[in-house]
Protein backbone atom coordinates (compact mmCIF):
# COMPACT_ATOMS: atom_id res chain seq x y z
CA UNK A 1 0.00 0.00 0.00
CA UNK A 2 2.88 2.69 0.48
CA UNK A 3 3.36 2.86 -3.04
CA UNK A 4 0.14 4.17 -3.41
CA UNK A 5 0.99 7.26 -0.72
CA UNK A 6 1.83 9.65 -3.58
CA UNK A 7 0.32 9.67 -7.00
CA UNK A 8 0.59 7.04 -9.65
CA UNK A 9 2.70 8.65 -12.31
CA UNK A 10 1.48 8.50 -15.62
CA UNK A 11 3.86 7.59 -18.72
CA UNK A 12 4.19 10.60 -19.69
CA UNK A 13 5.29 11.93 -16.27
CA UNK A 14 7.62 9.45 -15.69
CA UNK A 15 9.56 9.69 -19.05
CA UNK A 16 9.66 13.68 -18.82
CA UNK A 17 11.20 12.73 -15.55
CA UNK A 18 13.42 10.15 -17.09
CA UNK A 19 14.24 12.73 -19.64
CA UNK A 20 15.02 15.12 -16.79
CA UNK A 21 17.56 12.62 -15.27
CA UNK A 22 19.52 12.03 -18.42
CA UNK A 23 20.20 15.86 -18.64
CA UNK A 24 21.16 16.68 -15.28
CA UNK A 25 23.34 13.47 -14.77
CA UNK A 26 22.18 13.07 -11.19
CA UNK A 27 21.94 9.47 -9.82
CA UNK A 28 18.61 9.39 -8.29
CA UNK A 29 15.74 11.88 -8.64
CA UNK A 30 12.06 11.61 -7.02
CA UNK A 31 9.02 11.46 -8.94
CA UNK A 32 6.67 13.16 -7.98
CA UNK A 33 9.32 15.33 -5.49
CA UNK A 34 7.13 15.67 -2.51
CA UNK A 35 8.00 11.94 -2.25
CA UNK A 36 11.34 12.73 -1.79
CA UNK A 37 10.50 15.44 1.58
CA UNK A 38 8.77 12.33 3.19
CA UNK A 39 11.19 9.52 2.07
CA UNK A 40 14.30 12.06 3.96
CA UNK A 41 11.98 12.78 6.74
CA UNK A 42 11.31 9.05 7.29
CA UNK A 43 15.20 8.49 6.94
CA UNK A 44 16.09 10.83 8.92
CA UNK A 45 13.75 9.71 12.35
CA UNK A 46 13.25 6.12 12.29
CA UNK A 47 11.74 6.74 15.40
CA UNK A 48 9.20 8.95 13.25
CA UNK A 49 8.95 6.27 10.47
CA UNK A 50 7.57 3.75 13.39
CA UNK A 51 4.63 5.69 14.27
CA UNK A 52 3.60 6.95 10.93
CA UNK A 53 3.59 4.19 8.74
CA UNK A 54 -0.16 3.09 9.77
CA UNK A 55 -1.08 6.97 8.71
CA UNK A 56 0.61 6.15 5.81
CA UNK A 57 -0.82 2.61 5.39
CA UNK A 58 -3.79 5.03 5.56
CA UNK A 59 -2.89 7.14 2.61
CA UNK A 60 -2.28 4.59 0.11
CA UNK A 61 -5.00 2.22 0.69
CA UNK A 62 -6.76 5.54 -0.41
CA UNK A 63 -4.75 5.84 -3.12
CA UNK A 64 -5.05 2.75 -4.16
CA UNK A 65 -8.73 3.41 -4.14
CA UNK A 66 -8.67 6.11 -6.50
CA UNK A 67 -5.66 4.25 -8.77
CA UNK A 68 -8.50 1.30 -8.92
CA UNK A 69 -11.02 3.90 -9.77
CA UNK A 70 -9.53 5.14 -12.76
CA UNK A 71 -8.26 2.02 -14.24
CA UNK A 72 -12.21 1.12 -13.70
CA UNK A 73 -12.88 4.28 -16.35
CA UNK A 74 -10.04 3.45 -18.55
CA UNK A 75 -11.35 0.45 -19.71
CA UNK A 76 -15.59 1.39 -19.58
Amino acid sequence: MLNFVGSVLTVDKFVHGYARALRSRRLEIFLPYGDSIISRAMAASPGLSNRAIPFMERLGRHGHARFLKRKDQERS
